[in-house]
């Protein structure tokens, strides 16, 4: 096999290898939609839970509902972690494997305990890693739950105050009267936003992609960008235990548009080829949240003279 053949090889195999980790790693992504929306459905139902025999907010203890509310998010947050502590183990460990048929290709040693410490390293790395945020993993998902927790908290209390406005308003009408036809269509309109159960879908959409202030992209994101941070640095050293001296950045085929990944991937600042970096100048992995790209490293018989 010509260096040639042996280098296009090697591509395939880490490509193919990386594919099967993002087929495994969407499934994640899907299991934590089903974890925000798990608990989204269980806050709605604490909110109906809550409401008067009219279906409304009202007279109901806001601070209580309040803690109710912020329990179930501390036990997602908690669910979240777990779920996020083995998807970034998970990902140290295809990480540091991937370099196994990549070795036998390349015709270095690689043994299984030398894999199994990349691993191992990784997985610690990324609990202590700061990123350019001046985050790690850990601080960054805080700041989401308190950011969730605002607006779940926020859009509980104007429920609450919408739901003792209407019963107000529809108490004081009475009092008068009966309304005319079109005050009473627009109190029916009002009535049937603050009930309760409207009160909780709006809210439980907060749990779900579908809405304007959701809470999942952001952690998605998260899951994205770290899972694949920690991988990419597990292969990365992986293979400079192999022997590698280098890393080639490697665009993904569903690169959707130009950005500073296509300068990395084109770049020959080292003379190791389009994309060719040495261990020690690799440029930051991912280089961006949601990066796809991937890297293929280079061995020293690729670049003989």
């Amino acid at each position: 096999m010509t260096d040639r053949e042996k280098r296009e090889k090697i591509q395939r195999a880490v490509h193919k290898d990386r594919e099967g980790w993002l087929r495994a790693q969407r499934r994640e992504i899907a299991a934590l939609g089903a974890l925000y929306l798990r608990y989204g459905r269980a806050v709605k139902l604490d909110i109906i839970d809550a409401a008067n025999s009219d279906g409304l907010l009202v007279g109901v203890s806001a601070p209580a509902l309040e803690r109710a509310v912020s329990r179930k998010i501390a036990l997602l947050a908690a669910d979240r972690n777990d779920l996020f502590d083995w998807a970034v183990r998970a990902s140290a460990t295809n990480g540091a494997a991937r370099i196994a048929p990549v070795a036998r290709i390349a015709g270095a040693e690689m043994p299984a305990a030398t894999i199994a410490h990349a691993e191992s390293r990784m997985a610690s790395w990324l609990e202590r890693h700061v990123a350019e945020d001046g985050l790690n993993l850990s601080a960054r998902l805080w700041r989401i739950d308190l950011g969730a927790q605002d607006k779940i908290i926020s859009a509980l209390r104007d429920g609450i105050r919408q739901g003792e406005a209407i019963d107000k308003t529809f108490k004081e009408l009475l009092r008068g009267g009966a309304p005319d036809a079109a005050t009473t269509r627009k109190i029916e309109r009002a009535f049937g936003q603050s009930r309760a159960v409207n009160v909780g879908e709006n809210i439980q959409k907060l749990f779900t992609r579908r809405g304007e202030k959701n809470i999942v992209f952001n952690v998605e994101r998260v899951l994205i960008t770290e899972t694949n941070r920690v991988n990419g640095h597990a292969f990365i050293e992986s293979s400079r235990d192999a022997g590698a001296i280098g890393m080639r950045w490697c665009l993904s085929p569903s690169h959707p548009r130009a950005d500073i990944c296509d300068d990395y991937a084109t770049a020959d600042k080292y003379g190791l080829g389009p994309g060719g970096y040495p261990m020690d100048a690799i440029p930051a992995f991912p280089a961006h949240p949601l990066c796809l790209c991937y890297l293929v490293p280079i061995f020293p018989w690729e670049v003989r003279k």
